[in-house]
Order: C-alpha cells, then structure tokens, then sequence
C-alpha cells in the first residue's frame, strides 16, 4: 500500500508562490486632510473598514479606542493578517501598520492601494515609508 505525500508549507515555497507577505510600516508627518479622521473613532473605524472592503481584503474583526480629547488607536484584523493605526492629532502625527500575507495569493497590491487610500485622506506633507517582504 502506497502513502500519498501531503504537501507541506515549504513544497508551496518551492514551486515560487510569492513571499509570505508584506509588510507597510509607515508614518505620516504635517497632515494636511482628514481630521475628523485623527479625532474621532467611530469615523476612522467606518474609514478603515470601507478600504478594506474596497480593496477586497477580508474583515474577522476589528477594535477601536478613542482617547480622551485626543487621537485614536485602532486595529483592523484580517484574514490576511491585520491594519493598525495611531493618530496624533495635536502633531498631525499618525503611524500606519499594513500586513497581509501572500501564502496561497499575492495581496501585495491590495496592500499598496489600501496605503494609497490612507495617504489621500490625510494628504501628508513628509512620510517615512517602509515596505517589507516577509519570508
């Protein structure tokens, strides 16, 4: 009797799937747009769950915190991994955090576009970009 090989994470690896995932670090300094965003959770939540959808990443779950007179943490967790973001109102100051994994299908471009999005809202006059490749 003959045992059928299950395939394994690292025969994916080998018939060149794309790298595991990427990963967007960046902050965006001297915003310009998009305060309403920065100061008030209920609409940066609605914001980062319709450019999730818009770019067809998949929402599991989600957890916002607004901070007393001040800017917004929040999280949005996806099938493919997750978005977070920090806003610094009183320094029109935010980090944003774009993670999505590339195991069966490549999202790096929908990763790219849902950063796209971001930099729009808030027009920021300097960022600090930074795109890794995760093995």
């Amino acid at each position: 009797m003959q045992q059928t090989k299950e395939k394994s994470v690292f025969d994916i690896r080998s018939n060149k799937v794309p790298k595991k995932g990427i990963h967007i670090l960046t902050e965006f300094y001297n915003c310009k747009d998009g305060y309403d965003l920065m100061t008030v959770s209920e609409f940066l939540e609605s914001f980062c769950s319709e450019k999730v959808r818009d770019v067809e990443l998949t929402e599991v779950g989600r957890a916002f915190y607004q901070f007393p007179e001040s800017g917004v943490t929040g999280t949005v967790i996806l099938a493919e991994s997750h978005v977070a973001i920090h806003t610094w109102p009183e320094k029109n100051y935010i980090t944003l955090d774009i993670f999505v994994c590339n195991v069966t299908t490549d999202n790096s471009n929908k990763a790219r576009k849902l950063y796209d999005y971001f930099y729009n809202a808030f027009s920021p006059e300097n960022v600090n970009y930074q795109e890794v490749e995760r093995e």
